[in-house]
C-alpha cells in the first residue's frame, strides 16, 4: 500500500527571525510608551482641570471655617469649575457681612448688658450698721443682670423688714420682674404686718402684671421678715430655700421654713 501527500518544506534563517523579533519588541515598546505618556498627559489635564481647582477650593473652605471670612477662590473659567467657584465668593461673602452684622449685635448687647448691670446694681441699699443690727452680705450674679434681690425696708412703728428674693431664670427677663418686685415690696410692705398677707398681695399684682405664663413660666421664691424694736421676728417663706437663724448665744441654729 502506498500513502500519497504533500510535503511543503521551508527554512528560515536564524538571523532573520531574530531581527523580525526585535522589531516585534520594538514595536511593543513604542505602544506601551504612547500609552504610557497618553495617560500621563491625560493625568495632567484632568489635575489641571479638576484636580487643582477643587484642591484650591477645599484650602480656601478650610481657611474659611478657621475664621478667615476674608477667604476667597479665583477661577478665571467660564465652565462648571467657574460657577462653583463664583458660588463659592459669593456664600463667602453673605456668610462675612451675616457674621459681621452677628458681631455688631452681640457687641452691642454686651453693652447694654453692661448699662443694665451697672442701673441694677444700684438697687442693692447699702446696709449700716446701728445699735440693733450689724450685716454682712456677699452676692455674686450669674450675668451681668440677675433676678436676685434683697433689701432692708424700715416701717413706720420702728420695725425692720428684710426680704430676700429669687427670680426664676436669669438675665433681662429676670432682672425686669426683679425691678418690679422691688417697687412692689417698697410701695406695700409699710402697710402690711404680716409677711404672707404681703407676699399674696405682691403675688396677686405680679399675676396679673405678667399675663399668661403658660408657655414660658416666670415666678419667684421670697423670705420676708419683720423684726420689731425687742427682736422678734415675724417671717413668711414663700418656697424659698430655708433661712438659716443661728442663736449665738444659745449656739442653736434654726431653719425658718
Amino acid at each position: 500500500a502506498y500513502i500519497k501527500g504533500t510535503v511543503l518544506y521551508f527554512s528560515i534563517e536564524m538571523k532573520n527571525i531574530s531581527r523580525e523579533m526585535r522589531e516585534l519588541y520594538k514595536l511593543i515598546i513604542f505602544i506601551v510608551a504612547l500609552i504610557a505618556v497618553f495617560h500621563i498627559i491625560f493625568a495632567i489635564i484632568l489635575m489641571k482641570i479638576f484636580v487643582k481647582p477643587i484642591e484650591k477650593l477645599s484650602i480656601v473652605s478650610t481657611d474659611l471655617s478657621q475664621g478667615n471670612l476674608d477667604a476667597r477662590v479665583s477661577f478665571k473659567r467660564n465652565d462648571e469649575i467657574g460657577a462653583l467657584g463664583k458660588d463659592f465668593n459669593n456664600m463667602a461673602s453673605s456668610l462675612q457681612e451675616k457674621i459681621t452684622k452677628l458681631k455688631n449685635y452681640n457687641d452691642m448687647i454686651k453693652l447694654e448688658l453692661k448699662i443694665a448691670g451697672n442701673v441694677q446694681q444700684n438697687i442693692f441699699p447699702i446696709l449700716e450698721e446701728n445699735e440693733q443690727f450689724q450685716f454682712a452680705l456677699y452676692h455674686r450674679s450669674f450675668e451681668k443682670v440677675t433676678g436676685d434681690y434683697y433689701d432692708a425696708i424700715p416701717l413706720s412703728d420702728g420695725s425692720q423688714g428684710f426680704v430676700i428674693i429669687d427670680v426664676s431664670g436669669h438675665g433681662v427677663p429676670a432682672a425686669l420682674v426683679t425691678m418690679v418686685a422691688k417697687d412692689k415690696f417698697l410701695i406695700h410692705a409699710p402697710h402690711y404686718n404680716d409677711p404672707a398677707l404681703l407676699f399674696r398681695k405682691i403675688n396677686e399684682e405680679l399675676f396679673e402684671l405678667l399675663g399668661d405664663q403658660s408657655s414660658n413660666p416666670v415666678y419667684f421664691t421670697g423670705f420676708y421678715c419683720i423684726i420689731d424694736k425687742n427682736n422678734k421676728m415675724t417671717y413668711s417663706n414663700a418656697g424659698h430655700p430655708d433661712v438659716i437663724l443661728l442663736r449665738t448665744a444659745k449656739r442653736q441654729i434654726a431653719r425658718l421654713n
